[in-house]
């Protein structure tokens, strides 16, 4: 623009690729006049190694001067923190990037220059984006009430324990030739006092297998007092299976009230549609399945 209004005969063409080129290296070229001093250069960026190209800016030295890629790349050119050009650049390409996060629009930024602070500037530039901060609303976090005596409070082992389902795994029972295969769900039992995470098999959904699960876990762990269970009807809506299970502890049949009664274990179930009142079990299959996941993969395991 001032080339052309020095120019008696003006040129109302475009701007040609030359002219755009030009104009940015006097616009470097003035970005830069902060970095120098009396003394020439500053030592706080001596690690990069800076020398004075033909056109008059500093650039990063390095030793990719054999590289095959454009020079840019390979010396970008030095800004100084504080300068004008420095933020008007990074906000430029955070919008052509389609409002890239901070380290992809340093990554992008230093193909071509090498602003010092860049990391700083490349979060205040994402943080001040009025786009960005409207796709990322702040989510109201719930007040959590107290924690109950029996998870604060000094208890033996498993006395008191939380217990939920894992999703159904297949497996092939030994006693199978034909190598059927069967549904089988963990049963997670969790201790409020020292979260010490217990599992068992349980082979079906009925009063018979959950008794002889218990049987296990009580033979192995000593006798509970109590037990907690989740039953939040959207779980339980979710598969048809678990119904089965959801009836089981709701509706306990004979047999199994008897087997509560004589064993001395009070059960007790959590507010429907609560599932933060059950966070301590729910954090253990998370963890079960998290493992499980990695260690069995789609492998069939015989029992």
């Amino acid at each position: 623009f001032i080339s052309n209004c020095r120019n008696k005969v003006k040129r109302p063409e475009p701007l040609t690729v030359e002219e755009i080129r030009n104009a940015e290296n006097k616009l470097i070229q003035h970005a830069q006049l902060s970095l120098f001093d009396k003394k020439g250069l500053p030592s706080n960026i001596s690690n990069l190694f800076p020398f004075v190209d033909e056109e008059g800016i500093v650039r990063v030295g390095g030793r990719l001067e054999n590289a095959s890629v454009p020079y840019p790349h390979k010396h970008p050119a030095i800004l100084p923190k504080g300068s004008k050009l420095s933020k008007i650049y990074f906000e430029s390409l955070h919008r052509r990037l389609f409002h890239v996060g901070p380290l992809g629009l340093l990554n992008a930024v230093r193909l071509k220059f090498w602003p010092l602070s860049g990391r700083s500037i490349a979060l205040k530039t994402v943080h001040q984006c009025v786009t960005c901060f409207k796709s990322r609303p702040i989510l109201s976090s719930q007040i959590m009430g107290n924690l109950p005596s029996e998870r604060i409070n000094i208890s033996g082992p498993f006395t008191i324990t939380g217990l939920d389902l894992c999703s159904p795994y297949l497996v092939k029972y030994k006693n199978q030739r034909k190598g059927t295969l069967n549904k089988v769900y963990i049963c997670v039992c969790i201790c409020f006092s020292t979260k010490v995470i217990h599992l068992e098999l349980l082979s079906d959904l009925t009063s018979d297998a959950l008794i002889a699960t218990l049987k296990r876990f009580t033979s192995s762990r000593g006798r509970c007092s109590k037990i907690y269970t989740d039953n939040a009807t959207n779980f339980v809506e979710s598969n048809s299976k678990l119904k089965k299970f959801y009836k089981l502890i709701n509706f306990p049949d004979e047999n199994l009230a008897n087997y509560f009664t004589s064993e001395g274990m009070d059960w007790n179930f959590i507010p429907p549609r609560s599932p933060h009142f059950g966070g301590l079990w729910e954090a253990g299959v998370k963890s079960v399945k998290h493992h499980l996941k990695r260690t069995i993969g789609n492998l069939h395991f015989c029992i």
